[in-house]
């Protein structure tokens, strides 16, 4: 009898097909969430680099416009590629993809970053194309698990898949042709609040009063959570507490259509808050439950909470208070590269280590 009938017979999915190669692609949240990690204190550590001024980023692709491609269109679509190649198997029943061709996806990703890190070697064109290949491919592959599995009411989040491989080519798009890509952004930003909020079926809305609604439905909704009773675990809380920001970014959109705030301090309470938290919640679960640890944070871990938690509630008071723009900056950035290099730090010889047995 095949892995796949086993699975679905037994009612759970191998953690780990592949047996033999290294450990590392033995399953989709291995490499992704590690390059994720590693990439995200990377390009945070160039990106404060670059405004001080020491060294220059990206070319002629410009620095700004980098940073924000790689938060959003880098790092986030490897935390999402490691979470979809570990949970849709689950959700089908179908053996998850490992081996060679996890490392190819991975080498894939790396691609990009290593293309968009210095475009002009072979122009901005060909660095945009390499790195626009991996959102589609990765939304072939979970595609075909879906519709393979006959799984209709996942197809929501191909939705989403598919809504930030637009984002992405028309960022390239806009940065190519000289503009600023903030409708790609902000396309890019409501597919991952989406994909947060997409049990509920929320959507980012486009005018004040639907955000101000949606604000106050969204704060209902996690009140009646409870999440105050999962205290002291810290692998529960986190969840809510990210999930806080998507209430709170609601707001700021409703806020700054007044005029009130700026469009940068209301996507940050939304990138950093709502999805990178979320991201970085995501990332240590399933991490410990996929490799035999305890569903229980450590000191690191809860350190690493912390961090993510100044950074959101920091970044986007810049923006309001320009006069110490340039301190909350580095803190939150130091906030950001803290949270992320104690993930590495904890994770990074869990995810290239083999399963521990089950006690």
């Amino acid at each position: 009898m095949n892995g796949s009938k086993v699975a679905k017979r037994e009612g759970y999915v191998p953690r780990g097909l592949a047996r033999t190669g290294p450990v590392l692609f033995s399953y989709g949240f291995r490499p992704f969430f590690l390059g994720a990690a590693v990439w995200a204190v990377v390009a945070m550590t160039l990106w404060i680099a670059a405004l001080a001024g020491h060294l220059e980023v990206a070319g002629s692709y410009g620095a700004h416009a980098w940073h924000a491609h790689e938060m959003l269109f880098g790092f986030a679509p490897a935390v999402l590629a490691g979470f979809l190649l570990t949970a849709v198997p689950n959700w089908t029943g179908r053996l998850p993809v490992s081996g060679w061709p996890l490392a190819a996806l991975f080498a894939l990703w790396l691609a990009g970053r290593a293309a968009l890190l210095s475009p002009d070697v072979i122009g901005i064109p060909p660095a945009a194309a390499i790195d626009g290949l991996f959102l589609p491919a990765l939304l072939l592959i979970c595609a075909r698990e879906v519709i393979a599995g006959r799984k209709w009411k996942d197809l929501k989040v191909l939705g989403s898949l598919l809504a930030l491989s637009l984002a992405n080519a028309c960022f390239h798009f806009a940065v190519v042709m000289g503009d600023h890509p903030h409708i790609a952004m902000r396309l890019g930003i409501s597919a991952y609040v989406a994909l947060v909020t997409i049990i509920g079926g929320r959507i980012l809305p486009s005018f004040t009063v639907a955000a101000f609604a949606a604000s106050l439905l969204h704060t209902v909704r996690l009140a009646r959570w409870r999440g105050w009773r999962t205290w002291p675990e810290m692998l529960l809380i986190i969840l809510h507490v990210a999930y806080a920001f998507v209430p709170l970014g609601f707001a700021a959109i409703g806020i700054g259509a007044l005029g009130f705030v700026e469009e940068h301090s209301v996507m940050h309470v939304l990138t950093v808050g709502a999805i990178a938290a979320m991201m970085l919640a995501v990332m240590t679960r399933a991490s410990r439950g996929h490799t035999g640890y305890a569903l229980t944070a450590s000191r690191l871990t809860a350190a690493s909470y912390a961090a993510i938690v100044v950074s959101a509630l920091l970044r986007p008071l810049a923006e309001i208070f320009p006069s110490v723009a340039a301190s909350l900056y580095a803190v939150s950035g130091s906030a950001w590269i803290l949270a992320f290099a104690l993930f590495c730090a904890e994770y990074g010889p869990i995810l290239v280590r083999k399963r521990r047995a089950v006690q």
